[in-house]
């Protein structure tokens, strides 16, 4: 079952999460965001972005959590691959 989050090791070896925006709104309601303080980055998609902006921006603005907005692009060959995967022909 999809978490709507996966971990991808970079290639310096740090963690890094990419997040759904379910998650990360769900996470705040609760107020659990905390639980992702353990990566250095939570990065999310442009669409994922403006999804939590629309629903629950206040979680963008967790003093202890680093969120990074990414625009369209590959982060890592790692997370290209997967990309045939989830994509719908």
């Amino acid at each position: 079952m999809w978490s709507g989050a996966y971990t991808v090791m970079t290639k310096t070896m740090r963690s890094v999460i990419i997040a759904d925006a379910g998650p990360l709104i769900h996470l705040d309601e609760l107020g659990c965001l905390d639980v992702l303080t353990c990566y250095p980055e939570v990065l999310l998609p442009e669409a994922v972005w403006q999804e939590v902006m629309q629903h629950r921006p206040q979680a963008l603005q967790h003093s202890l959590v680093n969120f990074k907005q990414q625009q369209l692009k590959i982060i890592s060959l790692q997370v290209e691959a997967l990309v045939p995967l989830y994509t719908v022909p």
